[in-house]
């Protein structure tokens, strides 16, 4: 339903909107969880304990390696990106 609302070059009725407000806030609250684990790795490196750094970047290393091919893929799509 978001697809149609988001294509067609029409004003939003109420249903579209509220989709739309749903799908802002859901991408804020991920945000927020990205933001809030990125701070805590980054206090965790600088700890400065050699095995926590390392786990650190293999763990980064790995994570991209299994999915950093998606955002390749997926890179021309920009529906989710932005509300109309």
């Amino acid at each position: 339903m978001i697809i149609k609302c988001i294509s067609r070059k029409t004003p939003l009725n109420r249903c579209c909107y509220w989709q739309c407000t749903m799908l802002h806030l859901i991408q804020t609250l991920m945000h927020l969880v990205q933001t809030t684990i990125s701070y805590a790795l980054m206090m965790i490196f600088m700890l400065f304990n050699g095995w926590l750094c390392i786990s650190i970047l293999i763990g980064i290393t790995v994570g991209y390696l299994m999915f950093g091919w998606i955002a390749y893929v997926n890179r021309n799509i920009n529906i989710f990106d932005h509300c109309p």
